[in-house]
């Protein structure tokens, strides 16, 4: 072969060497693993503490030449996530998720491996931003995941999306939808046969049945999960379903039956040196004595208990063993000792409390604005004026928790001085119940406030030209984070404070069987507290015109004359 035909050889194999290491770099996914790789850096590299430079270097150290290598930089990167969550820097790994995320999504060239990890990553965001008190973010998550999981191939991510949103629904008290979500997860793992996802599926509808006071078959449901377990591998889980089916033949009056199944929980923690299982065995032991009619050894089982609790320094589990102590002397008619325990178990209480707090609002704040897109100066008169609103709502809900501790530290200090007396201690709980009824008043206000915006900012997306795809998804991005606010039952609240001021009043109001609403039995509990036409429309944002008419309606329902006054009928009520 002459050196030309050589040369010419020689070029042809390297261009084949070279697509075909083109085609395999697209084929593995190691471009798309390549731009998360620079992004994660990116985030890590302004952290200077030791696990974030721990996480850098094994990731800078990644080489990405095969899809087993992708394999296990993404490993390495979905440990730095959860560490973070897990250790309080919530915020640092959500952007990271949500930037690896928004890469693997904007790629034309995925592979199976790369959704994959974008089903990973929804399940670890929903789980993130629910474990931070934002269910509704969570529920987007899952539900965006799921839309992911289009053939068999992703049926063990389905399934556990499905569970998750069970979870969710379930503690929603939407008994339905969870028990629809656990029915999915269950009999795709059936099908794939996964007995321990399947012994979890059936865990989760056994508290979900028994949430809904089905005990007997929420017992038949816990003893077909046993089937599926692996005792060997999983010993806790058998530990903690035997001291679930003691509190459901508690509930049915079996005692001796459910003191065996408790025994043999707490056995299996103790050999496990699971501290926290086994205080938990014992006050539900305590209690099954207590419903038993022996509060004597149910004062054993608190007692010891409580000691674990200060042995093993463990305050969220020192509150349940503080309460049920208290309940053991209310039985034994020992009501001084019971009144000691539950004003330490009301200290404890609040101070765990306000530190929940002060975190979960620092979350709010700090990922509220790392969410915000860099674009969002450039958006519409609409998108500035929601994240106005967004700042103001921050805002008052920081003060209202600031306020709300500091009547809670003022509570604490007036029943130290209190000497723990019965009358005392009456008089500073109605005194502090009165003003935490004038404070939700005031997150009623709010939470009227951020409804409006919401029906607002949903009449700007229904007049945006469907090209406006950008402008839509921002509005839609700050109503979801507008929902997520307004997700709690405000109502409820001032009902609840309401009520232990004046705890006649619903009740009164109900027995006169007329056809009021809840709206209604909300304004005569205004009117009640003294509040005028315009107060209460300042409070609701309505217009003083139907305030005005909505105080008409309420006097007809009553029976009541246009000319009998309104607020006076209701204070006879009370």
């Amino acid at each position: 072969m002459s050196k030309s035909g050589l040369h010419t050889c020689l070029l042809l194999t390297a261009m084949i060497i070279a697509l075909l290491a083109c085609a395999c770099r697209h084929h593995t996914g190691v471009e798309n693993a390549c731009a998360v790789k620079a992004s994660v850096l990116e985030n890590l590299r302004a952290d200077t503490t030791a696990d974030a430079r721990r996480f850098y270097a094994r990731i800078d150290s990644c080489p990405l030449r095969s899809a087993h290598d992708c394999e296990a930089f993404y490993s390495i990167v979905s440990d730095a996530t959860e560490y973070m969550g897990i250790h309080g820097n919530s915020l640092e790994a959500s952007i990271i998720m949500r930037n690896i995320l928004d890469i693997l999504l904007e790629s034309d060239n995925r592979t199976p491996q790369d959704t994959h990890q974008m089903l990973t990553l929804y399940v670890h965001l929903g789980s993130l931003f629910t474990d931070m008190g934002m269910p509704n973010i969570g529920i987007d998550y899952y539900m965006t995941g799921l839309k992911y999981c289009r053939d068999s191939t992703y049926d063990d991510f389905k399934a556990m999306l499905c569970n998750n949103m069970g979870i969710l629904y379930a503690q929603r008290s939407q008994v339905e939808r969870a028990e629809e979500y656990f029915l999915k997860a269950l009999a795709i793992n059936q099908d794939r046969n996964n007995h321990h996802a399947t012994f979890i599926n059936y865990g989760n509808l056994t508290e979900l049945y028994a949430l809904q006071g089905e005990t007997q078959k929420a017992l038949e449901t816990s003893q077909r999960s046993l089937d599926y377990l692996d005792q060997n591998n999983h010993p806790d889980h058998l530990a903690s379903m035997r001291i679930q089916q003691g509190v459901l033949y508690t509930r049915l009056k079996q005692y001796d039956m459910a003191l065996m199944r408790f025994n043999s929980g707490v056995e299996q923690y103790r050999q496990l040196a699971n501290a926290r299982g086994v205080i938990n065995g014992y006050l539900l032991i305590a209690e099954n004595f207590l419903h038993w009619g022996y509060p004597d050894s149910a004062m054993v089982y608190a007692a010891e208990a409580r000691r674990l609790c200060q042995r093993h320094v463990r305050d969220d589990d020192m509150i349940s063993a503080l309460k049920t102590l208290a309940e053991v002397y209310q039985a034994k008619k020992m009501h001084e000792n019971a009144l000691l325990l539950m004003n330490e178990m009301t200290a404890l209480s609040d101070s765990i409390r306000s530190t929940e707090n002060a975190l979960r609002m620092a979350n709010w704040e700090n990922i509220s604005s790392a969410m915000l897109p860099e674009s969002a100066h450039s958006h519409s008169a609409s998108g500035s004026r929601t994240t106005v609103a967004m700042a103001i709502a921050a805002a008052i809900l920081l003060i209202m928790a600031v306020s709300y501790l500091k009547l809670k530290h003022r509570y604490k200090r007036q029943i130290s001085d209190a000497a723990h007396s019965e009358y005392e201690y009456s008089r500073t709980l109605n005194k502090l119940n009165r003003e935490l009824t004038t404070l939700s008043l005031e997150k009623l206000k709010l939470h009227e406030g951020l409804s409006e915006i919401c029906t607002g900012l949903r009449s700007v997306l229904l007049e945006l030209n469907p090209r406006e795809s950008v402008k839509r998804e921002n509005i839609r991005t700050q109503l979801n984070r507008l929902n997520a606010l307004t997700d709690y039952d405000a109502d409820g609240e001032f009902k609840l404070y309401f009520e232990r001021v004046h705890p006649d009043f619903y009740r009164n109001l109900t027995a006169l069987d007329t056809e009021l609403t809840g709206r209604d039995m909300r304004l005569c509990a205004l009117l009640y507290l003294g509040l005028n036409t315009k107060e209460i429309a300042t409070l609701t944002y309505r217009e003083i015109r139907s305030v005005e008419s909505a105080r008409n309606r309420l006097r007809k329902k009553l029976g009541l004359k246009l000319t009998d006054d309104l607020t006076a009928y209701l204070h006879s009520l009370g």
